[in-house]
């Protein structure tokens, strides 16, 4: 399990602004992070002080789903850390 994110933390990869007030909006048991990476089924994120996989939701995956609906590399996207990490 990584560690909370800080100011600091997403301050290092990128956010603008006051990261105190997106950490606010965040649900419980969730987290902010940066895509850094994108493959077909899945993605590697960073949340300031760790990097993992996470899963897409399979809404993203269907056939005519909006590709403009899908995280890119840059975007930022809160994900579901457990049971299993999903965006």
């Amino acid at each position: 399990m990584t560690r909370p994110a800080t100011a600091e933390s997403l301050r290092s990869i990128g956010w603008h602004g006051d990261p105190a007030e997106a950490l606010r909006d965040v649900p419980a048991g969730c987290a902010l992070a940066r895509v850094v990476a994108q493959h077909r089924s899945g993605y590697r994120v960073n949340d300031g002080s760790d990097e993992l996989a996470v899963q897409t939701p399979a809404i993203l995956l269907r056939k005519g789903a909006d590709p403009l609906a899908r995280p890119g590399v840059g975007d930022w996207v809160v994900f579901r850390r457990e049971p299993e990490p999903m965006i």
